[in-house]
């Protein structure tokens, strides 16, 4: 009888309840903006038969980087997604726009067009607020058709899970957007600090310099003299080299300090570490200053970047020069932490059970508690105005905590200070050991040779080296030129060494080239920055090695006799 037949009342309750349970398997649970739409509004578009849906988005919901490029203000919208993408639609819509003034007064509404659509030309069937986060535009394949009441209710519902999940993804927008530009200050600070510690430095340095050129020019000037004895022509050499040695040195640690590379964690020893910062203070500090190390014995070894926690330890060393203007005593102390210090007065701040403690203290003036408890925010500074930023002692307490470590001060006014570093012990296992130096051995070899290098000592020094060393050398003073002699001689040379940093054409450049052209000859990077190019870059360019400058005349082989072995193993191979 009827009572056991569905009614059409009831096909209709038991349809809509189907269709709101499918269109809530389309509200996705991702964090990705564009998932989430492309799930549920093609659902949407799919079981509703509509022509198209368009989401627009308030403006101040957005991160900055995802804000139109056009002056806006926090309350209007922004168009983040539409389906189809063809569709032209305003990117824009004015805070008091018709269609969203209506929608925050009256919810839900049906419309064929005219001004009170976003996109009036469209024949817009629908238009829905997303709880303050925006608005939702559907539209109708059949014009003139407005949905009705029931079907907004319905609608409605499951939209209202929809703006939950697209709030959802902007706070997780404007999150990785305040994270990545909390990261990118970050680094900003950590290079400005390293600026000014360089900074500091350059009058010590200027003068170590000179007096390095002093003994460099003196001796460069004896040996041209055709009367100067064997014996003391080999005592000025000797001379020139050391100096350049020395010069080299001072030059590597400024590139350390400065670089901006991505920190590397490997075995670093802290005595290593400290006696690399006593040299380069020694060329600053006033010589009234006396500064004595208590290395620890047996080495110090901790888990970290070197150049990093040299940074750190020269601001110490630099603010302790600033607290004895008539001079005093700076103690660099190396030595193993008590368990009570690792893990008090801070209880968690270490995880490792064994500590490494690096004191720095100074006989200077002294802190306040009131300034002993600001020491270490960004910006804070005792000193006059024009002779520090207040950056040194915050990326310094950065760095011990990128390093997961603490660091203590002790002060009082007219009795010193004392800074505590605590770091943890590095452990043998799982540790990339630093890299072993170079040695000076001399290997001679035999082949032909392209140097290209602008500077023209530079590049006849190289090509003289080579010569010695046995390999017949040839020098090209630009990329152009150095482009033009591997066309002319094709497959003649048998390794090609390119400065990094030429006018016109980079050695970059030159290499692409040259690969471009089809020619696989084995190249050697040049560059005085340590560096020459990634290790991404170094394999797809086949580059054979790199040769930081200045180098010796026994590197300068080593890094030729390799690239040219790999040359004959490559051979080899392609034969087999």
């Amino acid at each position: 009888s009827s009572g056991c037949c569905m009614t059409t009342e009831d096909s209709r309750a038991s349809a809509d309840i189907a269709l709101l349970f499918e269109l809530s398997l389309g509200v996705s649970q991702s964090l990705e903006l564009e998932t989430n739409c492309e799930r549920f509004l093609g659902r949407l578009i799919s079981r509703k038969n509509l022509s198209h849906a368009a989401l627009w988005v308030r403006c101040g919901a957005l991160p900055r980087e995802r804000r139109p490029p056009q002056p806006v203000e926090d309350e209007d919208l922004a168009l983040v997604y539409r389906v189809p993408r063809r569709l032209s639609l305003p990117t824009i819509l004015d805070a008091d726009h018709p269609a969203l003034r209506r929608a925050r007064s009256e919810g839900p509404f049906s419309v064929l067009g005219g001004p009170q659509a976003p996109s009036a030309a469209l024949g817009v069937r629908a238009v829905f607020p997303l709880g303050g986060i925006g608005l939702l535009e559907l539209g109708s394949l059949a014009r003139g058709e407005p949905m009705p009441a029931r079907e907004l209710g319905q609608l409605a519902t499951v939209i209202g899970g929809f703006a939950v999940s697209v709030k959802g993804c902007l706070d997780h927008l404007r999150m990785v957007s305040e994270m990545t530009a909390r990261k990118q200050l970050d680094e900003q600070l950590r290079h400005a600090q390293k600026m000014e510690a360089v900074g500091q430095l350059a009058g010590g340095i200027a003068h170590d310099f000179n007096n390095l050129l002093v003994g460099i020019l003196g001796a460069a000037e004896l040996l041209q003299r055709e009367d100067v004895p064997t014996a003391e022509r080999r005592e000025l050499a000797g001379i020139v080299l050391d100096a350049s040695q020395r010069a080299a040195d001072l030059t590597r640690q400024l590139l350390a300090f400065s670089r901006r590379e991505a920190p590397a964690r490997r075995r670093v020893d802290l005595g290593e570490v400290v006696a690399e910062v006593v040299r380069l203070l020694e060329r600053t500090v006033d010589p009234k200053v006396r500064i004595d190390v208590e290395p620890l014995a047996g080495g110090a070894p901790v888990l970290g970047d070197a150049s990093e926690l040299q940074n750190a330890l020269l601001n110490l060393g630099l603010n302790a020069r600033d607290a004895m203007p008539q001079g005093g005593r700076l103690v660099f102390r190396v030595r193993r932490a008590t368990p009570q210090e690792a893990h008090g007065p801070d209880p968690g701040a270490l995880s490792h059970p064994e500590a490494l403690a690096i004191e720095v203290e100074d006989s200077g003036v002294g802190m306040t508690e009131q300034v002993r408890s600001r020491v270490f925010e960004p910006f804070f500074t005792t000193k006059p105005f024009g002779h520090g930023t207040g950056l040194g002692l915050a990326a310094v307490y950065g760095t011990v905590k990128r390093h997961g470590g603490t660091i203590r001060v002790e002060s009082e006014p007219g009795q010193g200070s004392r800074f505590t570093l605590l770091l943890p012990l590095a452990t043998q296992a799982g540790l990339e050991a630093s890299p072993a130096a170079p040695s000076d051995d001399v290997l001679g070899g035999r082949g032909r040779v392209l140097v290209v290098d602008d500077e023209e000592a530079v590049g006849e020094m190289c090509v003289l080296m080579l010569e010695s060393l046995g390999y017949e050398a040839h020098l090209a003073r630009s990329g152009a030129e150095g482009l033009e002699a591997c066309d002319a001689e094709e497959t003649a040379f048998d390794l090609v060494i390119l400065d990094m940093l030429m006018p016109g054409m980079s050695g970059v450049t030159v290499l692409e080239e040259l690969r471009a052209r089809g020619s696989s000859v084995p190249v050697v990077m040049c560059s005085g920055f340590g560096h020459a190019v990634d290790e991404r870059r170094v394999h797809e360019l086949g580059i054979r090695g790199t040769l930081p400058k200045p180098f010796t005349r026994g590197r300068l082989s080593q890094v030729v006799a390799h690239a040219l072995q790999g040359r004959a193993a490559h051979t080899n191979d392609a034969q087999r």
